[in-house]
């Protein structure tokens, strides 16, 4: 039997789903503004990295043995890791180096002006274009609830992966804050149902053993030195509560 959600078996039980349903694992760059969607059921398999980027490369590694392609968005300006410090490149190479994409994870919260935000993204991912050297083709955007994305156009052909097309004609299946939010991801691709998905996976959530996500808080609270109050998100309250 495999295990429950949020566990590392559970996932590579997913992966196998995903090949064995005959999903392709396809970038954004493939989709672009969706005027031309591949034909044949395909998967965008996407992670935001917002906490702790040692985990992107676990997930990156469990991918690579299944052949399975995803894209890595990582925050240029996070508060939780320096993505130029040595430790954090060497994870970052190591993903490119298993033949993942590279994305920019961009928090527009508090920026009130669209074309701040377009000259900000264009600024942000050419410095990670230089250091990496891989292109960025998508962008995602943190916690989106809170300010509209969804309309902007991106600079130089890059993917705004909140676009409509993302979410009217591609079925969305996401994690966030350790919530699948009554969808059951495994059962999806095991009957390849939904021939078009794109799947928001954030690694921080995913362990050798299923914790809840007070647990996982907790510990990143205490190693940054905070309260775990200062650290909580309403919309994680909010799934603790229900917890």
């Amino acid at each position: 039997m495999t295990a429950g959600p949020f566990t590392w078996e559970y996932y590579d039980a997913c992966l196998a789903a995903v090949r064995a349903s005959g999903y392709r694992a396809i970038g954004f760059s493939e989709v672009g503004d969706g005027s031309r969607l591949p034909v044949e059921p395909f998967v965008l398999l996407r992670h935001d990295i917002d906490y702790d980027p040692e985990f992107a490369g676990i997930l990156a590694s469990r991918e690579a043995k299944q052949a399975v392609r995803a894209t890595y968005f990582f925050q240029g300006d996070s508060r939780f890791y320096e993505l130029f410090s040595p430790g954090v490149v060497a994870i970052v190479r190591g993903i490119l180096d298993e033949g993942h994409w590279l994305g920019l994870h961009f928090d527009a919260n508090g920026i009130d002006d669209d074309a701040t935000i377009l000259r900000q993204v264009d600024s942000v991912a050419e410095g990670l274009e230089a250091r990496f050297q891989r292109p960025i083709d998508a962008v995602s955007f943190h916690m989106p609830t809170y300010r509209p994305i969804g309309h902007l156009r991106l600079g130089r052909g890059r993917v705004n992966a909140y676009g409509p097309v993302f979410f009217r004609t591609i079925e969305y299946v996401s994690d966030s804050n350790q919530d699948f939010r009554g969808k059951d991801l495994l059962a999806m691709l095991q009957s390849g149902a939904p021939r078009r998905l794109q799947i928001l996976i954030h690694p921080f959530w995913w362990r050798q053993e299923y914790s809840p996500l007070v647990t996982k808080m907790e510990a990143l609270a205490a190693r940054l030195g905070l309260s775990l109050g200062q650290l909580l998100t309403a919309e994680q309250r909010a799934v603790i509560g229900r917890s």
